[in-house]
């Protein structure tokens, strides 16, 4: 990424989980350092600390699965932890007619299909009751890009 140049980065999800994410990682942006070819700003996707325990909250199959109270109520803790949160959402999650993939295990069927239904209606809320900028925005304000 640093040899591509890119100079912020929103890939690593703080959590544990089966598939991706990388336990006890740093939940505030923070600067990466490569080898000696540069470095880039880390801005970790959000997770909620839920009684000890780092939730994976800020979207995707997470926001199809939580009803959306408790999206918001996490979604609202991090900012009150003083943290801006990263939301993201895949464009298919918006399309409840997607074509249906077959054979595929109940655990896969379930991550990508549950909730599909309710998801732009939720993004919608999401949209009314949050106040969202960009990346850039976001690590201009922390400190950590300079003003375009």
């Amino acid at each position: 990424m640093i040899e591509a140049g890119f100079e912020y980065d929103s890939s690593v999800f703080p959590v544990r989980h089966d598939v991706y994410g990388i336990r006890n990682f740093p939940k505030d942006p923070h600067l990466y350092t490569g080898s000696d070819s540069g470095s880039f700003v880390e801005f970790p996707i959000s997770a909620c600390d839920f009684f000890g325990y780092e939730l994976p909250v800020a979207g995707g199959g997470y926001f199809r699965l939580y009803p959306y109270w408790f999206s918001w109520f996490c979604l609202n803790s991090v900012n009150q932890a003083g943290r801006t949160f990263v939301f993201y959402l895949h464009p298919w999650e918006v399309d409840p007619t997607q074509p249906t993939v077959a054979n595929i295990n109940w655990k896969s069927k379930f991550r990508h299909y549950n909730n599909l239904d309710k998801c732009e209606s939720r993004f919608a809320s999401l949209l009314k009751d949050f106040n969202f900028s960009s990346m850039e925005n976001a690590l201009v304000e922390k400190g950590f890009l300079q003003a375009l």
